[in-house]
């Protein structure tokens, strides 16, 4: 954070949303990317890591990933205190808009198990995947609002189609809940991280259920 806070505000002299402070902003954007890459990766590794329980006993391997999300979100748990901590430093103090925190909590960790479902599969089947995953990660955290705001690409042309990046609503989502409404807040975008986030999580349950039963041959 503090190195983000130098970097993105006193060297890049980005500014940060009306009455926020930056440091608090970054926080909240970190908190909830850290969660969701952290619980992205795991599930994407779920099933290699436990390739002999998967060859030796049966069950139903939806367990894995899924086990994988909750060791994430204990770890999300800690940070979230953590930024608390922070908010009192900085006498910022949350609203009703708080209400609104456990519905982007969950969208978050819908997309890591999502996304994650889906390079689980094609990394039993191909285990290069697995050098592919950690690049992916450093390339979604600048392509996510995480040490700026949305507010300073909210005016482009090409907003709409930032906006697809299903992390840019929930990012958004979080620190405005957070922050009591201070944060940069677009309800179009937070419909469009529902909408993908959605279809992609159906489409990764069915893909992960058709490619189950050669979950063993693969290994």
């Amino acid at each position: 954070m503090l190195i983000m806070v130098f970097v993105f505000s006193k060297v890049a002299k980005l500014p940060a949303d009306p009455g926020v402070p930056y440091p608090l902003m970054v926080l909240a954007g970190l908190t909830v990317w850290t969660f969701f890459s952290n619980a992205f990766t795991q599930v994407s590794s779920s099933i290699t890591v436990n390739a002999n329980l998967v060859t030796k006993v049966y069950f139903p391997r939806l367990i894995m990933p899924m086990s994988s999300v909750m060791v994430s979100f204990l770890d999300f748990l800690i940070s979230l205190a953590l930024f608390v901590l922070f908010a009192v430093w900085y006498q910022v103090s949350p609203d009703w808009h708080l209400l609104f925190l456990p519905v982007f909590i969950l969208l978050a960790l819908l997309a890591s198990f999502a996304f994650g479902l889906f390079f689980a599969v094609l990394n039993v089947r191909f285990r290069d995947v697995g050098q592919l995953i950690p690049f992916l990660v450093q390339i979604g955290f600048y392509a996510c609002p995480i040490a700026y705001s949305s507010r300073l690409v909210a005016d482009e042309r090409w907003y709409s189609l930032y906006m697809l990046n299903p992390l840019v609503g929930i990012i958004d989502g979080f620190r405005w809940s957070l922050l009591g409404g201070k944060a940069f807040f677009n309800p179009q975008s937070v419909l469009a991280s529902v909408l993908i986030v959605g279809i992609c999580l159906i489409l990764a349950l069915y893909f992960f259920r058709k490619r189950e039963n050669t979950f063993v041959d693969d290994i």
